[in-house]
């Protein structure tokens, strides 16, 4: 029963992310789609066809994405010999996700001109900055848990179709990878500690922002493609297989994740979302 109570209080920052990327999902859908990230530029055909399944976009886009992550680790783990610099980056990073998605999300749902969204953005950037970086605990975990809801509610809906799909997958296989023999094996060692802005500590479990980001970009997806009741099941599954991976992780240390989530999510959804068309 004590490891069921753990495993259930472990799951706050990505439950807090999902109910958050939810919320985030509906004021997005209400306005005009955002434009294609930057990270993924290449244009595939448009909609779900599985037409563009066989062009070169999703599997390029795929490939920006996943050398992007490389090169970020190779950076934090070079980092490491320079404790402040870490930091500096990582809060850094953590201030720019925070005071663009703040930025457009009050652009997108409010009527506020461009000076006070901006007041606002920065205020709110400096509030997650003083709670990931000062406060910790609860404040840091829905600190946390905004930023990568709010960047992967954007990401989540504004990726083309099958390269989310793929980039998803991507990722997964990205993580196992790392966590075996990669950066991600460094930055979870004992020797290299907490490192706020870049992991989420709660309920005796280190969790990567990534991975709440990546949650929320597969939920967002789901609820996006393919409706609510197919998001539902997203929800589930990724739960589920943040259940099981945090089970998993009591008998190997540091483990990947990414996989068992976000295979989940991504059948859940896809199955109910055909299901109920």
């Amino acid at each position: 029963m004590s490891g069921l109570f753990e495993g259930v209080k472990s799951s706050v920052p990505v439950v807090l992310s999902l109910a958050i990327t939810w919320f985030l999902t509906y004021i997005i859908s209400g306005g005009p789609p955002p434009p294609a990230p930057a990270i993924t530029p290449i244009p595939e055909p448009a909609g779900d066809s599985g037409q563009a399944l066989y062009a070169p976009a999703p599997y390029l886009n795929t490939l920006i994405v996943l050398t992007t992550l490389v090169a970020g680790g190779v950076i934090m783990v070079y980092l490491l010999h320079h404790h402040r610099a870490l930091k500096v980056f990582a809060a850094s990073l953590t201030a720019a996700a925070s005071f663009s998605v703040t930025s457009y999300f009050l652009l997108l749902a409010s009527p506020l001109d461009g000076l006070f969204v901006f007041t606002i953005s920065g205020l709110a950037a400096l509030a997650v900055l003083y709670s990931i970086f000062k406060r910790g605990g609860v404040p840091s975990v829905l600190a946390s848990a905004y930023v990568g809801a709010s960047a992967g509610s954007v990401m989540g809906i504004s990726i083309p179709y099958w390269t989310a799909i793929i980039v998803l997958i991507g990722v997964s296989a990205y993580d196992i990878v790392a966590v075996s023999i990669g950066p991600l094996k460094v930055l979870g060692s004992d020797k290299v500690g907490r490192i706020p802005g870049l992991m989420v500590d709660f309920g005796g479990i280190s969790l990567g922002m990534g991975d709440l980001f990546f949650y929320s970009v597969a939920q967002s997806f789901s609820i996006y493609h393919w409706g609510p009741q197919a998001g539902l099941m997203s929800t589930t599954g990724l739960v589920i297989g943040f259940l099981t991976t945090v089970y998993l992780a009591g008998k190997r240390r540091i483990i990947a994740g990414l996989p068992l989530p976000l295979t989940l999510s991504l059948a859940l959804g896809y199955l109910a979302g055909s299901l109920l068309q």
